[in-house]
Formats: C-alpha cells, structure tokens, sequence
C-alpha cells in the first residue's frame, strides 16, 4: 500500500484525535516516519494500521524510534503502550515489543 502524505495527515489527525491528553507527541511523530519506511510503502494490508500491526519489522522501528525520540524512558514506555492499545483494537498480536 502506498501512502501519500494527504493520507499519513488524515492518520495523523484519526490517531490524536483518538487519544487521551497523555498522549505522548513522539508517538505521533515515530508512526510518521515508521509509515514513510519502504517497508510501510509497499505493503498490500489494506490499511495503513494493519500494515503497522502485522510487520514485526515496521512496529520494531517504531519501538526503536520511540526509545530514541521520546524525551524520557516514561514517554517512550507511554508511546510503545499507545502503538499496542492501537494494535490490541485491530486485534492483531504485537506483544513481542515489550520486550524491549
């Protein structure tokens, strides 16, 4: 699935709307740049979230974004739970990133 930037803008928008006021801004910023991966660009899920839960290799660049863009291991635990919350709605199995 390719992705546009108009289509990573309406994602970004879904995901903050969706979220609590805890909700860390490194989170939003590492699913950006894990989308704009090769690996997220050719993938045939046929959505953007699916493609980010079924990818052991997109949801580990995630994880590893959020462990280096996060200001505080807290903010980086916070992000990597809310990319699991996002996966545990799809019902799709990321539970292999807490392992960290």
């Amino acid at each position: 699935m390719k992705f546009s930037a108009t289509i990573l803008a309406v994602a970004a928008t879904t995901l903050v709307s969706t979220v609590s006021a805890q909700f860390p801004l490194c989170a939003l910023s590492c699913f950006e740049k894990t989308m704009q991966l090769p690996q997220a660009q050719t993938c045939t899920e046929a959505n953007m979230f699916l493609c980010f839960c079924k990818s052991t290799f997109l949801a580990l660049a995630y994880r590893d974004c959020a462990c280096k863009e996060c200001p505080s291991t807290t903010t980086a635990v916070s992000a990597v739970q809310y990319g699991l919350d996002i996966c545990t709605r799809r019902r799709t199995n990321w539970r292999y990133l807490i392992r960290t």
